[in-house]
């Protein structure tokens, strides 16, 4: 037993100094750990920053960010409802588009509010804004210029709501960017992309459905009295922009989408949809439609091998309809011939070169000739609607980025063109077009804008082109 105790009372000895050493060793891992706590403002606090959306959270502001394109698609569609039925029962069609628009554009603030409001109060971690979206730089500085311009050349009733025409003021131009790009750039759920772009592609056939048959059989009083095949538009051009982006949102779902059924009323879309451009013959959204195909067929033969044989047939097509001929096809030959001898007119210095492109460059030149006036902040909001009209005949000079020049200077004009050309290189270079519906959107946005050089941003049109560069802005989610 003697003999024991020593042992019994060493190792008694060893476990305390261990217990001791351990506790020493506890001890300083927990100050260590509240001091690395301490640094990231509480242990607590810093987790739940890293945390992302849960999966409901994400749906119901995904769901909340489609709300302002859904809006743009009802009440075009309400209009085409209008127009038929009043036409059917023999009443005069009144447009409504422009008080539509507005009780619209109050929803969709709503929502935008409700959007950023929601989107902060869960304390998710996220890249600053200019991180995420860095075009939001020069986007913001288009709209410092636009606030600028309009303090310095008077706040008044055109500065609020454009022309009766146009219904456009700075507030609308805002909404373009802050409501109808930046909410619908943060639609992430594929699905939720895929209804809206759809639901936007049966629009666009309904109203080409009605328009071919007022042009052969019906007699729509509202698509009636205007030049050209115009619908539901005031001008046949801006049905013409609309078309191109239809057009290749149609054409792209053919050769990249995502299921059989997708694929085959993308075709079938297209072909109604291209009939009716060519029966619209707006050049112009041709010409860029056949700019934007060739972008999306360049990706889907290089980059997208399972759709390699559907991008053939498109081309194909593009190829063989030309040589079948026809009336349709014979009009736009004229037109590419037009525009030749135009080219040719500019290039030559000829006194006659005004004319060209159905007198676009007349109105062109004339309107660098007031940008040079006052080139930093330009003349406010329509300020030169009633100069041009007295000078030129029109009071616009039909070209979107020479428009904002006139309006907020060159400054403005040269930084929203970076913004949009900073969205489409990020689609490129991130790899976006992956996904088949940021494509369709890609396209066309990219119709739209190449139409812009020789058309006019309307307020039921535009919105559609800032819908379709925020979806183009990065891939979604499944």
């Amino acid at each position: 037993m003697s003999r024991r105790t020593p042992r019994r009372q060493g190792a008694s000895v060893s476990r305390r100094t261990s217990q001791h050493g351990n506790a020493g060793r506890t001890r300083a891992g927990s100050r260590a750990s509240r001091n690395a706590s301490r640094k990231n403002g509480g242990g607590r606090r810093h987790a739940t920053k890293q945390r992302a959306y849960t999966t409901s959270e994400s749906r119901i502001l995904d769901f909340l960010a489609t709300i302002p394109a859904m809006i743009v698609i009802l009440i075009t569609l309400r209009e085409i409802f209008l127009a038929v039925t009043n036409s059917a029962m023999g009443k005069e069609q009144y447009t409504k588009f422009p008080e539509l628009f507005q009780f619209g554009n109050f929803i969709i603030i709503i929502v935008g509010i409700l959007y950023v409001v929601l989107s902060n109060m869960v304390p998710v971690k996220k890249k600053p804004l200019l991180q995420r979206n860095p075009e939001f730089l020069f986007f913001g500085i288009f709209m410092i210029c636009m606030a600028l311009s309009t303090l310095v050349n008077g706040i008044d009733g055109k500065a609020i709501h454009g022309i009766p025409y146009r219904n456009q003021g700075i507030f609308h131009f805002a909404f373009y960017i802050l409501i109808y790009y930046f909410v619908s750039s943060k639609v992430k759920l594929q699905q939720l992309r895929k209804f809206v772009l759809l639901s936007f592609l049966f629009t666009a056939d309904v109203l080409g459905v009605t328009a071919i048959g007022h042009q052969f059989f019906l007699n729509i009083s509202a698509y009636s009295g205007k030049k050209g095949l115009s619908a539901i538009f005031f001008n046949s051009n801006h049905y013409g922009y609309f078309l191109a982006m239809a057009l290749m949102v149609a054409v792209t779902a053919f050769i990249v989408g995502d299921k059989v059924w997708v694929r085959e009323f993308g075709f079938l879309s297209g072909m109604l949809n291209l009939i009716v451009l060519f029966m619209n013959n707006t050049f112009g959204a041709i010409l860029a439609s056949f700019i934007s195909l060739l972008v999306v067929l360049f990706l889907s033969l290089i980059k997208l091998p399972k759709s390699k044989w559907r991008a053939v047939s498109v081309a194909s097509l593009i190829i063989a309809i030309p040589l079948a001929g026809g009336v349709l096809l014979n009009a736009q030959f004229d037109n590419f011939v037009v525009l030749l001898q135009d080219i040719g007119k500019i290039m030559s210095g000829s006194s006659d070169a005004a004319s060209a492109g159905t007198n676009r460059w007349g109105q062109w030149v004339k309107a660098v000739q007031y940008i040079q006036e006052h080139p930093l902040l330009g003349y406010g909001c329509e300020g030169m609607a009633d100069r041009m009209m007295n000078d030129i005949g029109i009071s616009n000079p039909h070209n979107e980025l020479l428009t904002y020049a006139l309006f907020f200077g060159v400054p403005a004009a040269v930084c929203y063109t970076v913004a949009v050309l900073m969205i489409f290189l990020r689609h490129l270079v991130s790899g976006a077009w992956k996904d088949p519906y940021a494509l369709m959107a890609f396209s066309a946005a990219l119709a739209y804008f190449i139409s812009s050089f020789f058309g006019v941003a309307m307020f039921y049109t535009t919105p559609f082109f800032f819908i379709m560069l925020g979806y183009s802005s990065g891939k979604g989610k499944r």
